[in-house]
C-alpha cells in the first residue's frame, strides 16, 4: 500500500484525493491520511462508488503548512497527515509515502523517521529530466540548501547506482553543475568537490557543467546543492512551457527521496490530480526496483561515509 498525505500541497486536499483515487482505479492500494470527514466527503463527491476501489483512509488532526518550519512542525505536529504516513512505512503498514506538502518537513520526517541509508550524511531530492535523446539525474533538487562537499560526493554515488541499477546505465557520466565548465571554476563548495571526484575511480566523472550543456545530453548526472538543483529545476521548467519545447520534459511523477531507508515520493506542490496519480504508481514503481536498488545500497554507500 502507498500512504499519500492527502492535506499536503497548495491544492489539498481536493486535487491529492482525485490524484489517489484515480490511482487507486489503476489497480495499486492507496491510504490516505488527513481529515477523514473531508476525504470521505471528496471521495463521494468524486465517484459514489469509491469504496469498491483499493483505496483506504486514515484520520490525523494535524496539518503542516507549506510555509512551516520543517523541524519545528514535526516536532509539534506528530499527528499531522504527512508525520503519520512517513510513520505508517516505519511501521510496515504502508511500503511508501507520496506527498505534495511541506519537502521540508518531509524530509525531516523521513530522516528522523526512516532514518538515512548506512554511509549516507544526508538524504537528496534527485529528478528527471527527459530529452529526445536520454534521461539525465539531476540531485539536489530542495532537499539540502547548504551542503559541504562530502554531501555532494554521496550525491554522486547514489546518483551512479541508480542509473547503473534502475535505468541500466553502464557506466554514467557524473558532473558538477557550475557558471563554467572549466576546472577551477564554481563555488568553494564546487571546487572542494571537484577535486575530490576527479580523484574517485569508481565514478566516471568528466567534470564541471553549464546549463546549457545539460540540453547537449553531454552527462547522464548532474550533481549540486538543492538550492541551485533547486533554482535549476525551476528555470528548466519555465523554459520548456513557456518556449513549448517539445523534446524536454521534466519529470511528471514528482522525484525520489533518495538516501532514506525507505520509498519516499517528493511530489510539486502545485500539482494536480493527474501528476499526484502518476507519483502514487511512480512510488509503486520503485517498490518493484526495491530489490535492485535499495536492497544492496548498504553496500555500495559504506564506502563513501566520512
Amino acid at each position: 500500500m502507498i500512504a499519500v498525505d492527502a492535506m499536503g500541497g497548495d491544492h489539498a486536499p481536493e486535487q491529492v484525493v482525485l490524484g489517489a483515487l484515480l490511482a487507486a482505479k489503476a489497480g495499486v492500494w492507496v491510504v490516505l491520511f488527513g481529515s477523514k470527514d473531508r476525504i470521505f466527503f471528496l471521495l463521494n463527491q468524486y465517484d459514489s462508488s469509491w469504496q469498491k476501489y483499493n483505496i483506504l483512509i486514515s484520520n490525523t488532526n494535524q496539518q503542516i503548512g507549506m510555509g512551516e518550519d520543517p523541524v519545528k512542525s514535526f516536532k509539534k505536529k506528530m499527528d499531522s497527515s504527512l508525520v503519520q504516513a512517513v510513520q505508517s512505512v516505519k511501521q510496515e503498514k504502508c511500503k511508501a509515502v507520496v506527498s505534495a506538502g511541506n519537502s521540508g518537513a518531509l524530509m525531516v520526517a523521513s530522516v528522523f523517521i526512516l532514518g538515512c541509508q548506512k554511509g549516507i550524511e544526508r538524504p537528496a531530492i534527485i529528478g528527471t529530466l527527459y530529452t529526445g535523446k536520454k534521461e539525465i539525474l539531476i540531485l539536489d533538487l530542495g532537499a539540502n540548501v547548504n551542503c559541504r562537499p562530502s554531501n555532494l560526493v554521496q550525491f554522486a554515488h547514489m546518483a551512479d547506482s541508480y542509473a547503473r541499477r534502475i535505468l541500466g546505465i553502464k557506466r554514467p557520466k557524473v558532473s558538477i553543475l557550475s557558471n563554467g565548465h572549466e576546472e577551477g571554476k564554481g563555488s568553494i563548495l564546487v571546487k572542494k568537490t571537484f577535486d575530490i571526484l576527479k580523484e574517485e575511480s569508481n565514478l566516471n566523472f568528466i567534470g564541471n557543467i553549464e546549463p546549457y550543456g545539460i540540453f547537449d545530453n553531454r552527462t547522464d548526472i548532474v550533481v549540486t546543492d538543492g538550492f541551485s538543483g533547486n533554482i535549476l529545476l525551476k528555470t528548466l521548467e519555465s523554459v520548456i512551457k513557456t518556449f513549448n519545447i517539445k523534446n524536454y520534459t521534466i519529470a511528471n511523477h514528482g522525484a525520489l527521496l533518495i538516501g532514506i531507508n525507505g520509498c519516499v515520493v517528493v511530489v510539486h506542490g502545485n500539482s494536480d490530480s493527474q501528476v499526484i496519480k502518476n507519483a502514487i504508481l511512480f512510488a509503486h514503481q520503485n517498490l518493484i526496483n526495491k530489490e535492485i536498488f535499495y536492497g544492496i545500497c548498504e553496500k555500495s554507500f559504506a564506502s563513501v561515509a566520512t
